[in-house]
């Protein structure tokens, strides 16, 4: 299969652009296209007497049979299949499913759009009110939900749902609706534009909650649909709705350097100024825990224009591992990993007539404990110190108005031990001309 880049259309008309296949310079990280081994499409439907008792398992299948993923979903009561193989991982809400990678990696699903989430916090997650009265109308959240990654969607359907109606048992006034039997349906279909190694986010926000009667008591409030802005897709209406379009300031030259200890919150913070002297943008750089996850200590920088609190750097998002180089983790800093294109200790961001570069330098990192696995990468609550160097600079091609996507693939998706011996990069570039921002496609 192959790859290439495509246009989504940033300010207009699309124009042209030029195919450049990845190139490797002498002493540098080798390159090495990658690409979703391809689905077998299916589509199930299960009957359910038992929303409580579920326990369905589909499994999804490469084009010559062997099993890729595992579909495993529960009800709140059910016991655990023998031939789970993760039987331990908790099933939260009403009913609940799972995608299950390949063995060798190390998510517990891949229906979780965001890779520092737990298994909890997914749209798999049924909860009672998400699929009754005007809430299962309610898109993505509902009745129908959507799952794009892989280079699969997969959709998962719940219907001709039959109701009990209980007392709350802390709230006798409330009544609970409690589903009791359901239609599942599950359908997986090849669609070469997903390419996230976990579910892309979806552009409508998870329903609020509202109160009751009772004020110790809310439930889903359905009423109005809350749109929501996906990291990456930047669109027209996206660019005239935060005023993102050209004339940009032009800026000058500027560097400021601070050290950081991994143990401590620090920042460093950059004004950068225009050429006529008035302020044009104001860089943040945070140090801190809990920026990649709980307790995973991490750099996020950010990038606003004068007088806004607008992220210029959000929407540099790999496409492939939903990751930002503007977040910067200890494990991308140790061995090879810390000479990996675009997400080592040398990062660059373009944008707006100008680059920002992020320089990583003197990563001090603790002595492994005893009896510490040999070969394993130090965890980044070893990681003592840091230098961050940071620099703008003006930069006539660079014209997109946020920074953009890199054109690197994380190393995250690699399934391969030595992960950041190569660095991946689909089969050809596309070289942008005007203000376009790019999208991988398999082709």
């Amino acid at each position: 299969m192959r790859r290439r880049w495509a246009v989504m259309v940033g300010l207009g008309t699309m124009l042209a652009g030029i195919l450049v296949p990845p190139r490797a310079g002498r002493g540098q990280v080798r390159y090495g296209a990658f690409s979703w081994p391809a689905i077998t499409p299916l589509s199930r439907s299960f009957y359910v007497p038992s929303v409580a008792k579920a326990m369905i398992a589909v499994v999804i299948r490469d084009l010559r049979g062997a099993q890729l993923y595992r579909l495993q979903c529960y009800g709140w009561e059910a016991d655990r299949s023998a031939d789970d193989p993760f039987p331990q991982e908790p099933y939260s809400g009403v009913f609940d499913c799972h995608l299950q990678p390949p063995p060798a990696e190390r998510w517990t699903t891949l229906l979780s759009d965001q890779w520092d989430l737990g298994e909890q916090h997914t749209r798999a997650v049924v909860q009672p009110g998400q699929i009754f009265g005007r809430c299962a109308e309610y898109p993505e959240w509902g009745n129908v939900r959507h799952f794009r990654l892989r280079g699969m969607g997969l959709t998962l359907k719940y219907g001709d749902v039959r109701w009990s109606e209980k007392p709350d048992p802390g709230h006798p006034s409330v009544k609970l609706h409690v589903p009791i039997s359901m239609r599942f349906g599950v359908v997986a279909m090849r669609d070469p534009t997903a390419v996230s190694m976990i579910a892309e986010p979806v552009p409508y926000a998870e329903p609020p909650w509202a109160p009751t009667e009772d004020p110790q008591v809310v439930i889903e409030d359905c009423s109005k649909v809350t749109r929501q802005h996906v990291p990456g897709q930047v669109t027209p209406d996206y660019i005239r709705r935060y005023h993102l379009g050209p004339p940009y300031p032009s800026v000058r030259t500027v560097a400021m350097e601070k050290t950081l200890a991994a143990r401590r919150s620090a920042s460093l913070q950059l004004q950068v100024s225009s050429t006529d002297g008035r302020p044009g943008y104001r860089l943040a750089c945070s140090a801190s825990v809990g920026l990649a996850g709980p307790d995973r200590w991490a750099i996020l920088c950010e990038l606003h224009p004068a007088g806004s609190d607008f992220d210029l750097l959000a929407d540099a998002v790999d496409p492939y591992s939903r990751m930002n180089p503007a977040l910067i983790v200890p494990d991308q800093l140790f061995g090879d990993c810390s000479r990996y294109p675009e997400w080592g200790t040398r990062r660059l961001l373009r944008l707006r007539g100008f680059r920002l570069t992020l320089d990583l330098q003197d990563i001090n990192f603790a002595s492994a404990p005893p009896n510490y696995p040999p070969g394993l990468v130090v965890p980044q609550y070893l990681l003592n110190s840091l230098l961050l160097r940071v620099s703008v600079e003006p930069d006539p091609t660079a014209t997109f108005p946020v920074a953009e996507p890199p054109r690197q693939i994380y190393w995250l998706v690699s399934p391969d031990a030595d992960r950041c011996k190569e660095a991946l990069a689909p089969l050809a570039t596309l070289v942008l001309v005007g203000h376009k921002l790019h999208i991988p496609l398999i082709l």
